[in-house]
């Protein structure tokens, strides 16, 4: 019997909702660590929230091609390998759409990724993050996550980065197996509905290019929380296009209103709203998410930072913010300038 569209429908959500990044990532980490300057810090706890920035505005701006280039790589070796027309055939669809997906990873969906570390005293992270003499935060990572879970109109995946180049290429090598299977396994789908199997794999890796990063990075020990909003911008702008195509001239004014009323009141949620804000002559879209503020572990103070009032200062900011047994300690890296 011929497959249905429900039936393809069906077998992709089955393979998106399996939880394999849940199975390989490391997730059971509690306390992380946040460096950042002395205005980051006040911020974070004033205002009881993270500023997270968009994925292509990361301070390496080469990683969000890692993943796309590293799955190209692993699709060119499958395809020297295969010896099955069927399975050659889907590699190359997969060549191709990733190609053109990897470009507009963006578009449809945005993704804002916060960063952490498991390390919580590295002269690496004080100097690029913290400029030496700011700060780090300890936080209980489990808290923030549960309240996460609250957050209406966003999803998120965390988990520690990996760096490993052969773990890496073998969770593409399993990805594109486990799709092969779901595209191979529906009968007679034919070039109508394939695209569906595809996008699905994409998607996923769309996830996994938040946690795989180059070994040249390992030393960082970065634990990231990759959150996913729907691009309404853009969205809204192509279900105009498409309402031109489904309804009368005269309905689309009342069209275009009811999309822009949805659109606002999806923004009540303040996660919804794509923000922005300038640091080092750059304009940064951001999104902000809680910070549960009992989740605090204790603040460490940059090596630069020698000054008896900067653990003073903290002392006494905390202490103000009903934090008073939050452990307050220095960075025991050895500078001397």
């Amino acid at each position: 019997m011929d497959a249905t569209l429900e039936d393809v429908q069906l077998s992709v959500e089955r393979f998106l909702s399996e939880p394999f990044e849940e199975k390989v990532l490391e997730r059971n980490i509690k306390t992380v660590f946040h460096y950042t300057t002395a205005e980051g810090l006040k911020g974070i706890i004033d205002s009881g929230s993270f500023f997270v920035s968009r994925s292509d505005f990361l301070n390496d701006y080469t990683e969000m091609q890692y993943c796309w280039d590293l799955l190209l790589h692993v699709i060119e070796s499958l395809i020297k390998e295969c010896t099955f027309n069927d399975k050659l055939e889907f590699y190359e669809k997969v060549k191709q759409e990733a190609k053109r997906y990897r470009v507009e990873v963006n578009e449809q969906e945005e993704i804002f990724v916060l960063s952490f570390t498991k390390n919580g005293d590295s002269l690496a992270m004080w100097s690029h993050y913290a400029g030496s003499d700011g700060y780090n935060i300890a936080i209980d990572l489990r808290t923030n996550i549960e309240e996460w879970k609250k957050l209406a109109g966003i999803h998120f995946r965390y988990g520690a980065v990996i760096y490993n180049k052969e773990k890496q290429q073998e969770i593409l090598t399993e990805e594109i197996n486990r799709s092969f299977l779901i595209w191979n396994n529906i009968e007679n789908l034919g070039k109508k509905w394939d695209y569906l199997v595809v996008d699905a794999l994409l998607y996923r890796i769309k996830i996994w290019t938040m946690f795989f990063k180059n070994s040249l990075f390992k030393e960082e020990q970065e634990v990231r929380v990759a959150f996913f909003r729907a691009n309404y911008e853009q969205n809204i702008e192509k279900l105009i296009v498409i309402y031109h195509s489904m309804y009368p001239e005269h309905e689309i004014d009342e069209i275009r209103n009811k999309v822009a009323n949805l659109f606002r009141a999806s923004n009540e949620d303040e996660t919804l709203i794509k923000q922005f804000r300038a640091r080092n002559n750059i304009i940064y879209p951001f999104i902000k998410v809680g910070f549960d503020i009992r989740s605090l572990v204790g603040v460490r103070v940059g090596p630069i930072n020698k000054l008896d009032k900067a653990v003073l200062g903290i002392n006494m900011y905390l202490d103000s913010k009903g934090l008073r047994e939050r452990k307050v300690d220095r960075s025991e890296c050895p500078l001397r300038f």
